[in-house]
C-alpha cells in the first residue's frame, strides 16, 4: 500500500505551494498555479472514474470530486467579492 502523507487535494496543494512556489511569488501566480493544479486533479479523477469499477474506489473518487467542487465554489465566491470591490 502506498502511504499518502497528504490525504486530500487541498493538503497536496498546500505541500506543492510550500515546496515549489517561490516565497516572493505574486498572488496572481499562486492563484493561477492553484487553478492549474486543481484542473490536473479534476482530470485525474475523471480518468480514474472511467477506468475503475470497484465500488470502494468510486466512493473515494466521489469524495475527491466533492472536495474539488467545494474548492471551486469558494474560489468563485472569492472572485465575486474581488469584482464587487
Amino acid at each position: 500500500m502506498i502511504e499518502n502523507r497528504f490525504p486530500t487535494i487541498v493538503a497536496n496543494w498546500a505541500h506543492f505551494e510550500k515546496v515549489d512556489i517561490a516565497p516572493g511569488a505574486p498572488q496572481i501566480q499562486r492563484d493561477e498555479m492553484q487553478r492549474a493544479f486543481m484542473a490536473g486533479a479534476s482530470s485525474g479523477i475523471i480518468l480514474s472514474l472511467i477506468a475503475i469499477e470497484s465500488s470502494n474506489a468510486t466512493v473515494e473518487l466521489k469524495k475527491l470530486h466533492a472536495e474539488l467542487a467545494t474548492w471551486k465554489a469558494l474560489r468563485d465566491m472569492k472572485a465575486r467579492g474581488r469584482n464587487a470591490a
